[in-house]
């Protein structure tokens, strides 16, 4: 997990001109599932929110990539 410390934006691909999901507030949790290294400066994470399957919206945007 990881908690972020600025806002952020969640992307539909690894890729700064993706489009753009959901934007993420600073001290959001979110659950790592994997990394993506484009080159030494550009690094990508795909994560998932924190949700609650059974009361939250099916349609609720929960999973996407954030560039660190």
């Amino acid at each position: 997990e990881i908690i972020l410390i600025s806002n952020a934006f969640l992307y539909s691909f690894p890729e700064i001109n993706a489009r753009k999901l959901l934007g993420l507030d600073k001290g959001m949790t979110l659950s790592v599932l994997r990394n993506w290294k484009v080159s030494e400066s550009e690094i990508w994470v795909r994560v998932e929110l924190a949700s609650n399957k059974l009361l939250d919206d099916p349609n609720k945007i929960t999973k996407g990539w954030i560039k660190m």
